[in-house]
């Protein structure tokens, strides 16, 4: 059988219909099963009608739609590459026409390489190759910065959004890549900072205040972070533009968010792990220690979530009394972080635990109080730091020898970004130290830090259990 793909407007045609095509498309939702329905319903959107014996018929519109006419399949432009496939394995001939315009193509120079690993180059190269876009998931310590700055250049004189998730992240690259693409006239649409440019620099919350007409390209970092309903729906607005999704945990959040995003960016066209980074030199190798919590409340089976990370984490002398040992025998020229979940922790920590040498960092503080903080601590003159998330991503201290982690949340894309924080390589620094914790005395709080440790045994990082603060080996 011949198939004909009609390309247009970020939508794929596919003539004629074809039901094991239809069932390829609906992959995603294979997965439904093992997902809580309230969950999948908040993020993605209800299924409104579902064939009995065969595949997804409608789903929510304009967010991940497959529907059919009397001639055909309409998808969205990122399952292209997937649909190509099928049919190649298949044995099916198949031509693709494209209506409109098309993508903007870039512009192929040595300038757009230079600066680059030979990895960094591939997965450049490949993304250049993808008509209309694709993601890569590399490692953080891959350089995805330098990479963001090459696809910009490649795309010079023309118009692009590059995208991430926090302020302070964006600042930052808003800065890399006035150093690193200047040909892209970088500027930055910022609640703090707004300058005009031909590459914008924005966050997330910002997609909608752009004409999805105007832009060629779009390049997402921590695209881990698109699958939200809103964020997904505003990228799919910009029909015409290619789009590049780039992250460490790609497969983060909910089972099958990578298969998800492929709709919005395309396939995953390149790899990179930590142990790659780590054969390659251009990582340090972390050593875990998890330090067991013998003591807390009773918790009653109803006993809400909220109330138990309260009393079980936040005001658990034992974990406090921990983290303060670990800071305490710390050599005081390293630099350390304490990562927490909320303020409320973070304000026991520093009232009962930690001396004035911690500055804290969170959401509250005033812009420019957040860049001096930023500033000196990405220098290294700012040695001791609590936090909440706000800087598991984005930073780049020069000097990081150790984390630990306060917070007991279970997701890998919170886990992982934190612990990268300490994978940048520094003169001297044979490994980096993570410390966490084994909340054992309670059945349900143990599940979860279970369930949080074990995304450090996924990178191949070295874990010590039942650990004690005399037990630590700091880089001398």
């Amino acid at each position: 059988m011949k198939f004909n793909i009609i390309r247009s407007n970020g939508l794929i045609k596919i003539q004629p219909f074809n039901t094991e095509i239809l069932e390829e498309l609906s992959f995603f939702y294979k997965y439904r099963a093992k997902i809580k329905k309230s969950f999948f319903d908040k993020r993605i959107g209800k299924i409104r009608e579902i064939l009995v014996d065969g595949p997804l018929k409608v789903i929510k519109k304009n967010l991940y739609s497959f529907t059919k006419d009397q001639t055909g399949i309409i998808t969205h432009d990122g399952l292209l590459p997937r649909v190509k496939n099928y049919l190649d394995l298949n044995s099916h001939e198949y031509e693709v026409e494209n209506i409109g315009d098309g993508f903007a193509k870039p512009v192929i120079t040595d300038r757009v390489y230079e600066g680059l690993y030979p990895d960094q180059k591939c997965a450049v190269e490949l993304m250049l190759s993808q008509d209309g876009g694709c993601m890569i998931e590399a490692a953080t310590n891959t350089g995805k910065t330098r990479i963001i700055a090459s696809i910009c250049r490649a795309y010079k004189g023309k118009k692009g959004i590059v995208v991430t998730n926090r302020q302070s992240v964006a600042i930052k690259l808003y800065k890399d890549l006035i150093e690193l693409s200047p040909e892209s006239n970088p500027g930055v649409y910022l609640s703090t900072a707004k300058k005009s440019g031909d590459t914008m620099v924005i966050t997330s919350s910002s997609l909608d205040k752009f004409n999805p007409e105007s832009i060629d390209y779009i390049i997402y970092d921590e695209a881990h972070g698109a699958g939200s309903e809103v964020r997904s729906q505003n990228l799919l607005n910009f029909k015409g533009a290619v789009r590049y999704g780039l992250s460490a945990t790609l497969g983060g959040g909910f089972k099958g968010i990578d298969k998800y995003l492929e709709s919005i960016f395309g396939p995953i066209v390149f790899s990179l792990t930590d142990q790659q980074l780590e054969a390659m030199n251009r990582a340090t190798p972390l050593h875990v220690h998890v330090m067991d919590i013998t003591t807390g409340p009773a918790f009653s089976s109803g006993t809400q979530s909220l109330t138990m990370e309260r009393n079980g984490v936040w005001f658990n002398r034992q974990r406090n009394k921990l983290i303060k040992e670990c800071v305490d025998i710390c050599p005081p020229d390293q630099q350390l972080v304490i990562y927490v979940r909320t303020y409320t922790h973070l304000e026991e920590l520093m009232y009962r635990y930690l001396d004035d040498s911690f500055k804290v960092f969170h959401g509250k503080l005033p812009a420019k109080e957040k860049k001096k903080l930023l500033d000196g601590f990405n220098s290294g003159e700012i040695k001791r730091m609590v936090s909440t998330d706000c800087l598991a991503e984005g930073v780049d201290p020069k000097n990081l020898y150790v984390i630990i982690n306060a917070n007991w949340m279970q997701s890998d894309i919170s886990v992982l970004q934190k612990a990268g924080r300490n994978r940048r390589l520094t003169d001297g620094k044979e490994f980096g130290v993570v410390i966490d914790f084994n909340d054992c005395w309670d059945e349900r709080m143990t599940r979860k830090s279970k369930n949080r440790l074990k995304h450090y045994s996924t990178k191949g990082y070295k874990i010590f259990e039942s650990s004690s603060p005399s037990k630590i080996e700091f880089v001398k």
